[in-house]
């Protein structure tokens, strides 16, 4: 539990110290919401009396109504999702270009917060980290494969059973079994992602090995340090939806959503930068232990 405590505080600590990071990381957020949510604005702008989903998006935010929105206009569907495409591309690079930066300045304490010490630290571990991301799609799509094999063993079991209260109930145990597994494989690939620095090993394959042994050594410092920062993320989504909820109908629902999805856009990046920071922590302190001992 000393470990976990240490972690957490040092999460903390180094998130106020480098609060710098914390709003470069919302621009960006706010910059790729901008590129999504501005399209829509408009073509709602334009639409509103002559469209039926135009008026009840204006009633009361849903999917549905959007998508029907963008499908009533010509030529609108395939240019939406090309820039959605688009934008989640650049996106998913620059948050693995970054992220080298922010893991950068928190293993090293003596370096101070500079837009230069940041960039260098991304630059040094972008290709390291692109090979870790490939490596992590295959080791979902393994676990996904993996996942169905079983989840059609347990379906054999309840084939043909006209009792229902069994088969929502093996619908459940599917469910849970399938989070628990995406969550744990999920929490080992972060403790590898931070080893290649707190390491500083070029060598994904290697760390893959070495985090594997930290963690299963460590359960459970591991687990309840995740399963912390889990319920503090599920704090932050149920603040965040009690926001929406209270919303009024009107011309400026659409903007309030947008300013309470912004607050809630930093306080995730508050959490992540956090995380990152902890797990950064308690994987060094855990690595030290094995060494001493």
């Amino acid at each position: 539990m000393e470990h976990i405590g240490y972690a957490f505080s040092e999460g903390l600590r180094h998130t106020t110290r480098h609060i710098k990071m914390w709003f470069l990381y919302w621009f960006l957020n706010l910059v790729a919401a901008l590129a999504v949510v501005a399209p829509l604005f408009f073509l709602l702008q334009q639409s509103l009396g002559k469209s039926l989903y135009a008026e009840e998006l204006q009633k009361q935010f849903q999917l549905q109504y959007v998508f029907e929105l963008v499908y009533a206009q010509q030529g609108a569907p395939a240019l939406y999702v090309f820039a959605l495409l688009s934008v989640a591309a650049v996106y998913l690079f620059l948050q693995i270009f970054l992220s080298g930066g922010v893991l950068y300045l928190f293993n090293h304490e003596d370096v101070k917060f500079s837009f230069a010490e940041f960039f260098h630290g991304a630059g040094r571990y972008f290709w390291r980290f692109f090979r870790f991301f490939i490596i992590s799609l295959l080791m979902y799509g393994l676990y996904f494969f993996l996942y169905r094999k079983f989840a059609g063993i347990l379906n054999g079991y309840v084939k043909g059973s006209i009792d229902e209260p069994s088969v929502v109930m093996m619908s459940w145990l599917k469910f849970g079994l399938f989070m628990l597994g995406f969550w744990g494989l999920h929490t080992y690939l972060t403790y590898v992602k931070v080893g290649l620095v707190a390491e500083d090993n070029p060598g994904v394959f290697r760390q893959l090995w070495r985090s594997f042994r930290v963690v299963v050594s460590n359960l459970f410092a591991v687990f309840t340090l995740a399963l912390g920062l889990l319920a503090l993320g599920g704090v932050l989504y149920g603040l965040y939806y009690l926001g929406t909820f209270w919303l009024s109908p009107g011309k400026t629902m659409l903007l309030w959503l947008f300013l309470i999805q912004q607050i809630y856009i930093l306080l995730r990046v508050w959490l992540q930068l956090n995380t990152q920071a902890a797990q950064l922590t308690l994987y060094k302190e855990l690595k030290s232990d094995a060494l001493l001992s």
